[in-house]
């Protein structure tokens, strides 16, 4: 009898724990958010700016890690694509095809909230969480 009791309880408590773990999704949402707000927002877009000048006008052109101003290594990407002047990738997480993390956008360019196969949520002026 008390073997089942034990057993019983140790199953409460994995569950309690399990229950109340946060997703990986979530995770990713969160510390993308938070190091927005640590980061600032104007130095995120100051650094967007930086890389401009750094490079010229390939697009999809993967940035060395190594290379990042201060303020986008914060987030400790796993990879960080040009876009096309003024619009990055800020890839914070990736498992198989998907990814996610930090959208800087261009000054002009036109984000909605999600397509087909990207979900965008708006964090500040031209800073987007996406994931794919």
């Amino acid at each position: 009898m008390n073997h089942s009791l034990t057993i019983f309880a140790a199953l409460i408590v994995v569950i309690s724990v399990l229950s109340g773990c946060e997703s990986n999704n979530e995770k990713v949402k969160r510390v993308v958010r938070e190091t927005v707000d640590t980061v600032t927002p104007m130095a995120i877009l100051e650094a967007a700016n930086e890389l401009d000048k750094r490079h010229d006008d390939s697009e999809g052109m993967l940035i060395p890690l190594d290379a990042l101003p201060a303020s986008l290594a914060a987030f400790d990407p796993v990879e960080v694509r040009y876009m096309f002047r003024g619009s990055y990738l800020i890839v914070t997480d990736r498992w198989v095809q998907h990814r996610s993390g930090l959208r800087i956008a261009a000054p002009d360019e036109d984000i909605s909230s999600s397509t087909k196969y990207v979900t965008y949520e708006k964090l500040a002026n031209r800073l987007y969480l996406y994931q794919d």
